[in-house]
C-alpha cells in the first residue's frame, strides 16, 4: 500500500533537492523517501553498505594534493597532545 503526501519545503530545501535529483538522476520523490527510510533507520544493511561505497569513491584521491603523507599529518596534529599535562 501506498500513501501520497503532499509538505511545503522552503526555498533553500527545495534548491538542494532539485539538485541531487539532477545530480543523481533519481526523482525527488525518490529522494524524499530515501530521506525518510535513512532518518527513520528503515534502511536495508545492503543500502547502508552501498551509500558507504558511494562516499569512499567520491572521497578517493582528497588527499592527493597534500605535501606530506598520512603518517608524518597523524604525527603532526598529535604532537601538541603528547605534551600536554595529565
Amino acid at each position: 500500500m501506498s500513501h501520497r503526501l503532499q509538505i511545503t519545503l522552503e526555498d533553500d530545501q527545495y534548491e538542494s533537492l532539485a539538485n541531487e535529483s539532477q545530480r543523481t538522476g533519481a526523482s525527488m520523490a525518490e529522494l524524499i523517501r530515501q530521506a525518510v527510510e535513512a532518518r527513520l533507520g528503515l534502511e536495508s544493511s545492503e543500502q547502508r553498505a552501498e551509500r558507504f561505497r558511494q562516499a569512499l569513491a567520491a572521497a578517493a584521491g582528497s588527499w592527493r594534493d597534500m605535501s606530506e603523507d598520512g603518517l608524518a599529518y597523524q604525527r603532526r596534529i598529535r604532537a601538541p597532545l603528547a605534551n600536554r599535562a595529565r
